[in-house]
């Protein structure tokens, strides 16, 4: 069998998808040879190569938002409404405009999810794996092949305005989705033959007017990083995307439909996949 390499996109909350693909996978003895992310793809392609078993991933996040940790982190979110939410993150945009401030603080930010990533460098991973961020000062993309997990995923999903910039190396990294959403090219250079890329990207075409200046914002972001993704995702070999529609991107609560979402995206492709390493 060929060697396979996951390229995992951003999309926030979306990205849950990314389990549910994990798990045909490991049902089917499919293995993973290679990972790269972006975001949120990096946090749970990390995880992953770490340790290969999706159902203990799922357990570790479905229990960890619905924990005391986690909903007090989003104290001032976690009873809102989706829409309640983008207002509040709108204001924080538009009111706190400093580069290394942001709606969350640097504390909140690596709390995030830092219950569940280790403190382990990506070189003892059990599978090779890159996280993708962007310099804000040099609008290079970073790699993260090595070095600490924890810095590489924060590095990655630190999205701009809303999250703190990481200051690394006399750099400021922000979130990958600014550069390189669906890291296929880095996947390829992990040493994979063969790579799925999957895009939890919003659907680009909409009726849907701007009616806010978060509206307008995400709007931008979103074509963006669909013409910078296009051409990655179409030299995959298999590209998967799955139908997560109005799905917020913001509301974690939305996990296991997300998570469902991605499984039967996934057994869409499963031929396809199949055949192509074979």
């Amino acid at each position: 069998m060929k060697k396979l390499g996951l390229a995992l996109g951003g999309g926030g909350a979306k990205g849950m998808a990314h389990l549910g693909i994990l798990r045909v996978l490991e049902k089917e003895k499919i293995p993973v040879s290679a990972i790269a992310g972006t975001s949120i793809g990096a946090l749970i392609g990390g995880l992953y190569a770490l340790e290969q078993d999706v159902e203990y991933w799922i357990d570790k996040f479905l229990d960890y938002f619905l924990s005391i940790g986690f909903k007090q982190l989003y104290e001032k979110l976690s009873e809102k409404s989706p829409g309640e939410l983008e207002k509040i993150i709108e204001e924080s945009i538009v009111n706190i405009p400093p580069l290394i401030k942001s709606f969350f603080t640097r504390k909140r930010s690596e709390g995030l999810f830092g219950d569940l990533v280790p403190k382990i460098n990506i070189e003892d991973l059990k599978i090779p794996f890159a996280a993708i961020s962007c310099d804000i000062l040099s609008g290079k993309e970073i790699i993260f092949t090595k070095g600490s997990l924890r810095t590489a995923i924060h590095g990655s999903f630190t999205v701009p305005g809303i999250w703190q910039a990481l200051e690394y190396d006399e750099m400021y990294l922000m979130d990958g989705g600014t550069i390189d959403n669906v890291p296929v090219n880095v996947a390829r250079k992990l040493g994979a033959k063969k790579i799925i890329a999957v895009d939890v990207r919003p659907d680009l075409q909409t009726t849907k007017t701007p009616k806010t200046r978060f509206d307008m914002f995400k709007r931008v972001l979103d074509i963006q990083q669909y013409y910078l993704a296009q051409n990655q995702i179409d030299s995959a070999d298999v590209s998967i995307r799955p139908e997560l529609g109005p799905i917020p991107w913001a509301d974690f609560r939305t996990a296991k439909a997300c998570i469902a979402l991605g499984e039967k995206a996934a057994r869409i492709h499963l031929k396809e996949i199949i055949k192509m390493l074979k």
